[in-house]
């Protein structure tokens, strides 16, 4: 069996690889007056490194004085993932955030921001919009933010940084700083040298780092890293996430552009899991409906997710439609549903869309997440009041959720639901199985191939509800 489940990572690696490879193409080249810049970055990356825990990451977090966190400016995670290390921290002082995209000169406190909608970032995003988590957490302590931009080349940031830091900490102890800063500016050579040259050695956390991800392959054993004495590396989304957000982020400004871009990069990825997991070649192309689009999208779903979905009140995830391939999302995808879109193809390209009721779409959706899960190990799991209150209203939400949460262990009792409850157990249950399938060292080709390929009579059933009710 393990031979097996090697033959599928294997086959997994080599998908990852060439997607990554059609979509890196895609980006412009690194300019040649950052080339060196990014090289360093890369050398720091390339010393040792050792298995460690977040636990160790997070003791070290907290008896620091300064914190450097990396950010892949077009990807989200690398903002909530700067919103879990606050939320590590002890309220034992006043915390200082520098961000790199907010202009120097801005200095406010973590309430005036929260009650700010137009404060601008260089990217022309709003610093409400991009930093909500961040700020969430910092709501906890005595906080302010501070800009650190300055034109010029990325030394010259790191310098004003540094300057900006060592007036804050005339008094040591007094304050903990967090900068957040583009990835390649935490090279050893770079901000953390100039943070070192005013006397405070920082803790350095590099956020999905492509090369520890090439060093750990598709599948590591843990996702923290640490990297000689100060430096510590933490997985969360892997190369193909970095990479399609960043195509995105080159069209984000119009939403047309950015619903192509999205269709673009699931019709490769179709392409390349349907020849990795030998099924026939996707017959369609998904279809991308971005946020200003809902009430079109609604009149197009079949009356049962019609009347599940409400009209005024649109999800905050991406939904697709059970037969067609067409998706929805409020915003640009991400790696994660630009999976579950190349799977949806697959499934509309077999006879599994002709097919209607719950057993046919709750195949559908554990397919689409049992892909998302083996491309990203690192998936963070959906709870049923989480996913309640991103599908429903806050109003239906709770009761929903109650009614699920009751019956979800009980196939006997999923019988007579409302629509909107068949909706969210379905949503539940198809996340639940897809990661508990993904999870099972015994999983082989042919149980992938089985969700879009067998026929009803075909299909194991007993399996899937085994591992149902197993999750």
């Amino acid at each position: 069996m393990a031979a097996k489940r090697n033959d599928l990572r294997a086959e997994l690696s080599r998908f990852e690889r060439r997607l990554r490879d059609a979509w890196s193409m895609e980006v412009p080249c690194v300019p040649q007056h950052l080339q060196a810049y990014r090289q360093e970055w890369l050398n720091t990356l390339e010393q040792p490194s050792t298995e460690a825990t977040s636990e160790e990451m997070y003791r070290a977090i907290r008896k620091a004085d300064l914190i450097l966190v990396s950010d892949f400016h077009p990807l989200r995670r690398s903002r909530t993932g700067l919103a879990e290390i606050i939320r590590q921290l002890p309220d034992d002082r006043g915390i200082i955030l520098g961000l790199e995209l907010l202009p120097h000169g801005t200095t406010l406190t973590v309430g005036e921001a929260l009650r700010s909608a137009d404060i601008q970032l260089v990217t022309g995003q709003t610093l409400l919009e991009a930093y909500a988590p961040a700020l969430q957490a910092l709501s906890q302590h005595r906080a302010t933010i501070v800009g650190t931009w300055v034109d010029g080349n990325a030394h010259r940031r790191d310098e004003a940084a540094a300057k900006i830091w060592a007036r804050i900490h005339r008094k040591p102890g007094r304050f903990r700083g967090i900068f957040h800063f583009g990835d390649w500016h935490l090279a050893a050579d770079h901000l953390p040298a100039r943070m070192e040259e005013i006397g405070t050695s920082p803790i350095v956390i590099h956020q999905s780092p492509e090369p520890i991800w090439e060093r750990a392959g598709i599948a590591p054993s843990g996702n923290v890293f640490r990297i000689g004495e100060k430096h510590w590396a933490w997985l969360q989304t892997p190369p193909l996430g970095l990479w399609a957000n960043h195509l995105q982020d080159l069209s984000k400004y119009e939403e047309e552009n950015a619903g192509e871009a999205a269709e673009h990069l699931c019709e490769s990825a179709s392409e390349y899991l349907a020849e990795t997991l030998r099924i026939s070649a996707p017959s369609c192309r998904l279809t991308v409906v971005l946020k200003s689009g809902w009430q079109e999208f609604h009149r197009h779903l079949p009356r049962h997710l019609q009347t599940a979905f409400h009209l005024d009140a649109p999800p905050t995830i991406p939904v697709f439609h059970p037969r067609l391939p067409l998706m929805w999302s409020p915003g640009p995808p991400d790696l994660t549903h630009l999976i579950e879109g190349a799977a949806h193809c697959l499934n509309c390209s077999s006879s599994l869309h002709l097919e209607v009721g719950f057993k046919p779409e709750l195949r559908r959706q554990v397919f689409r997440h049992l892909c998302a899960h083996l491309v990203n190990p690192f998936l963070a799991e959906s709870s049923l009041k989480s996913l309640s209150e991103q599908l429903l209203p806050p109003a239906i939400a709770k009761q929903t959720c109650a009614k699920i949460d009751a019956i979800s262990q009980s196939p006997n009792l999923w019988i007579g639901l409302t629509d909107t409850e068949e909706m969210l157990l379905l949503a539940y249950v198809g996340r639940l199985a897809g990661r508990k399938m993904a999870a099972n060292r015994d999983l082989e080709l042919k149980n992938l191939q089985q969700f879009p390929e067998a026929g009803t009579r075909g299909f194991d059933w007993d399996a899937l509800m085994a591992t149902i009710l197993a999750a």
